[in-house]
């Protein structure tokens, strides 16, 4: 991933440029996906340095270094990523981002649907009853606007390790199976519904478009870990391997004991 394209680097407000706000706008998040860290950025010198709060073992305000950022490799060689659904806010707000992203989930999808994505957890009566599951469902009724779910490296890679083209229909085997697996039965069958399979064998959307933005969120760190590790596999068989070995299960649970940052 780039971690700074050019339509973001144009919009940082220059060093010192909001020393006199009192309350800095963040136009950039970095994260690791292999630990906690978090960059917040609100001004850069257009080169290499970055002033904003750093979150890692405790918080502070700070210069930190994109070129650091771009050589750091945490666990499994994973980089640091940019947040793709940050958008700017006031650093005050920082930390009810999450929040604010809760309640877009909340209203998108209902509370049980997003304690259920947060925790894992269902209520003893959901356990019993099919018909109250199939109303704890992350999918959306509708679509939202596309917005790019993969980086076109991951495309490149998928169409490396399975010898298709990267728009071939059999792809949708792999994402199924590596980055969808977490859909209960019920979610997968109101996806049918919602957003049906068209007599072509593909969808009239993509399925990211039916997921709720905390979703999406949750989404994002794995899609990258699986990106690594897709890059050390010559076939889908060894890529299969990997995860396992990463996750020690055959498909990995994103829902279960994920924090996100």
């Amino acid at each position: 991933m780039e971690l700074l394209p050019a339509e973001i680097r144009a919009q940082l407000p220059v060093l010192y440029a909001q020393e006199k706000c009192s309350d800095a706008i963040v136009y950039v998040k970095f994260f690791t996906p292999s630990g906690n860290w978090t960059w917040y950025v609100t001004e850069f010198d257009g080169e290499d340095t970055f002033f904003g709060l750093v979150q890692g073992f405790e918080e502070e305000l700070g210069y930190f270094s994109l070129n650091e950022l771009q050589k750091y490799r945490g666990a499994l060689g994973i980089g640091i990523e940019r947040d793709l659904h940050f958008k700017p806010t006031p650093l005050s707000r920082k930390g009810k981002t999450e929040a604010a992203i809760a309640l877009d989930a909340i209203g998108a999808i209902g509370i049980n649907s997003f304690i259920q994505a947060q925790t894992g957890w269902l209520p003893d009566q959901y356990q019993s009853s099919r018909k109250q599951r199939q109303e704890l469902s992350r999918i959306l009724e509708t679509p939202q606007p596309w917005t790019r779910m993969f980086e076109s490296e991951f495309e490149e890679n998928l169409e490396r390790i399975t010898k298709l083209h990267k728009r071939h229909i059999r792809n949708g085997q792999v994402y199924w199976e590596f980055v969808y697996n977490w859909m209960t039965p019920e979610e997968k069958a109101k996806l049918d519904i919602v957003n049906p399979v068209l007599t072509n064998g593909r969808r009239k959307h993509k399925i990211h478009q039916m997921l709720s933005d905390q979703t999406k969120q949750r989404l994002t760190p794995h899609v990258t870990s699986i990106l690594i590790l897709m890059k050390s596999a010559n076939s889908v068989a060894e890529l299969r391997r990997l995860v396992q070995r990463q996750y020690g299960v055959d498909q990995p649970n994103l829902f279960d004991g994920w924090s996100i940052e």
